[in-house]
């Protein structure tokens, strides 16, 4: 076990104890270390309550015999770590965390501000303020507030602002407001409101509405509203064009449609 909260990828945890992975087939029945998993049953709403979670090996032919003759012992001391682990990782109901360099999950009317390397997934009505150099994947109708170098990816009807030079990748009918030099990129029936000198890739269906000197690459069925003079598109969908706005048009436009 490694109470490491920053992640649950067994490749980092193994880094951070200097643990070499074992890649001879023939030692692998020796080796001093196995993989596990702890899960949700339910991925979509996790508790505190550890019978609502499963306990599994990976790589389970290949388990050594320390680990197979002290696999109940094991077991119960992963639970224990597991309870004290939530208490940080988990944020329910109207709970308020505030982590650093911390993989969190949020749920409810949770609120969660994360910095450093942090990972947040937040679903339902839950919100999230991430700076530096965090990453935050939102479902449901949850809202986050991006800063920094943050990365987002948004879903179903979750809103995004992003700040600095965070950056965005949206799907379903999410929505985002990027500005100053951040980054966005959209998919399905996402909705995008680009200000600033902030950029925008859009594709499928999705919708645009750029201001001052953002930028926009639009592909597919996707539309772009330009409202700035000072906005440049490339565009090879359906566009809106205001006044002297630049646009430079890749594909053949047709004009009764722009």
């Amino acid at each position: 076990m490694h109470g490491l909260l920053r992640t649950s990828g067994h490749e980092e945890i193994l880094a951070s104890i200097k643990q070499e992975d074992c890649k001879d087939q023939n030692k692998i029945l020796l080796r001093d270390f196995v993989r596990i998993e702890v899960v949700p049953k339910n991925q979509e709403k996790m508790t505190r309550n550890v019978q609502d979670w499963k306990y599994r090996g990976d790589e389970e032919c290949t388990f050594p015999e320390w680990y197979t003759k002290n696999k109940a012992r094991i077991e119960e001391a992963v639970f224990i770590q597991l309870t004290t682990d939530l208490k940080v990782q988990l944020a329910i109901d109207e709970e308020e965390h505030d982590v650093t360099d911390t993989e969190i999950y949020s749920y409810g009317s949770s609120r969660v501000v994360s910095h450093g390397s942090s990972r947040v997934v937040s679903y339902d009505s839950s919100r999230v303020e991430s700076y530096d150099s965090s990453r935050v994947v939102s479902h449901g109708s949850s809202r986050v507030e991006s800063y920094g170098s943050s990365r987002v990816e948004s879903y179903d009807s979750s809103r995004v602002v992003s700040h600095g030079s965070s950056r965005v990748v949206s799907h379903g009918s999410s929505r985002v407001e990027s500005y100053d030099s951040s980054r966005v990129e959209s998919y399905d029936s996402s909705r995008v409101e680009s200000h600033d000198s902030s950029r925008v890739v859009s594709h499928d269906s999705s919708r645009v509405e750029s201001y001052d000197s953002s930028r926009v690459v639009s592909h597919g069925s996707s539309r772009v509203e330009i409202k700035s003079s000072r906005v440049t598109v490339l565009c090879n969908g359906k566009i809106f064009v205001a006044k002297e706005a630049t646009v430079i048009v890749q594909e053949t436009v047709d004009a009764s449609k722009v």
